[in-house]
């Protein structure tokens, strides 16, 4: 115990020489899959592991004594046992108490970064003179000097088409995922992602949005989404309903019910009751025939007029009067 015990307050001070140290098997605490895994996390890993080790080795020491003490009526034999607890519970708090000293004193005297050395014989990293696109090829200032389309979306980042340099037109199209722009004479990424922004999603003048088939069916159309904008929008329109048609080219959705500029612009005026001519012929039990009887709206027309009206209907000797203000 004691020896572990000096071996695991020494081990945070330990230095190895450099970086390239290419583990082969993997411990405790490490994540062996990581790219820039270093000899000092492999040894930082080795003294936590230490740590848990020394606690259940303690604790099995403590186990066994206290069966020994319960077990054995000679008084030696129990002193003995006893002492055994004593010890490692001693040798447990001494390494408690010196990870918790290191800790309280500075905790990156436990991260072994001390083992992540650089060569100090002169040569000495010269300041970062690369390019955007040379130190992150999918960051928004580098999609932007290479006159690319950066969208975000659902917490993901794309660069749209993005410019190829030192390549021309046939050395372009020669090539796979590869486009040639004819406008810009230019050399394009086909990024092989259709951006859908539904913000942008709006009826035309005929109440009527058009998408292309092959880009609704794509993952990049949410068509619930798209479906419950689009009613939204028809509401904002004054429609009633959302329909839509899929053809072999394309879906086309339809807002119902908007009502047309002459329907809005078109005031109720009244109700206007036709006369009615000519007696009905009844017999002397009260029974009467009203089929010589007409209607004339005339009057009831001149009265629409007078009051403003420019439209009617006429039924069943009624006329209603409107007024259309275009």
């Amino acid at each position: 115990m004691p020896l572990l015990t000096l071996i695991l307050l020494l081990l945070p001070g330990v230095a190895f020489g450099q970086n390239d140290f290419v583990p082969l098997v993997g411990i405790p605490y490490v994540d062996t899959t990581a790219e820039n895994t270093t000899l000092g996390d492999y040894v930082n890993g080795l003294y936590w592991a230490s740590i848990s080790i020394a606690a259940v080795l303690a604790f099995l020491k403590i186990t066994w004594a206290g069966i020994k003490y319960m077990l054995s009526e000679v008084v030696t034999d129990k002193a003995s046992a006893k002492k055994d607890i004593w010890g490692a519970l001693l040798g447990l708090i001494i390494i408690l108490a010196a990870v918790l000293m290191l800790d309280t004193v500075n905790p990156e005297l436990s991260n072994l970064n001390a083992l992540n050395l650089v060569d100090i014989g002169g040569d000495v990293t010269p300041d970062d003179t690369r390019t955007e696109c040379q130190k992150d090829q999918n960051s928004a200032e580098c999609c932007l000097e290479r006159d690319g389309n950066y969208v975000q979306e659902n917490n993901n980042s794309y660069c749209l088409n993005p410019v190829v340099q030192g390549e021309d037109m046939f050395s372009c199209e020669a090539k796979p995922n590869m486009v040639w722009d004819s406008e810009t004479e230019e050399c394009r990424e086909d990024s092989g992602f259709v951006y859908f922004d539904i913000n942008d999603v709006e009826f035309d003048e005929n109440n009527i949005y058009e998408i292309p088939l092959e880009l609704w069916q794509s993952e990049s159309v949410d068509k619930g989404l798209l479906f419950n904008h689009l009613s939204t929008k028809c509401l904002i329109l004054g429609g009633s309903d959302v329909t839509f048609d899929q053809g072999t080219e394309k879906v086309v959705y339809t807002c119902e019910g908007i009502p047309s500029d002459e329907e809005l612009n078109t005031v109720y005026l009244g109700r206007y009751t036709c006369a009615t001519v000519g007696e009905p012929n009844c017999t002397i039990d009260g029974v009467c025939d009203y089929s010589s009887q007409t209607v004339d709206c005339t009057a009831a027309i001149n009265e629409c007029t007078a009051d403003g009206g420019t439209r009617y209907t006429e039924s069943a000797a009624i006329v209603e009067c409107y007024q259309y203000n275009p």
